[in-house]
C-alpha cells in the first residue's frame, strides 16, 4: 500500500488497521467455534448464534443513526 500512495501515512494506517481488525475479528470468531466445539454445540447453531449477534449490531447501529439523525433536525 506505501508504494501506490507514497508520502501519505494515512493510507498506510487504513491498511493496517482494517488488516488488524479483519484478523481479530476472524480470531475471535474462530475461538468462540472451538468453545461451542468443546461444549458439544453443532457448528450450524454457533453459526447462526454468531450472524443473528453481527445482524442485531447492525440493526442497533442502524437504531442509533436514525435517533440521531432526528435529534441533528431540530
Amino acid at each position: 500500500m506505501g508504494y501506490l500512495y507514497p508520502g501519505r501515512p494515512v493510507a498506510n494506517m487504513c491498511f493496517k488497521v482494517y488488516g488488524y481488525i479483519s484478523m481479530t475479528q476472524a480470531l475471535t470468531f474462530l475461538q468462540d467455534f472451538k468453545l461451542g466445539h468443546y461444549m458439544k454445540i453443532p457448528p450450524r447453531t454457533m453459526f447462526m448464534a454468531q450472524v443473528s449477534v453481527i445482524r442485531d449490531h447492525y440493526k442497533k447501529y442502524d437504531q442509533t443513526e436514525f435517533i440521531n439523525k432526528d435529534y441533528m433536525i431540530r
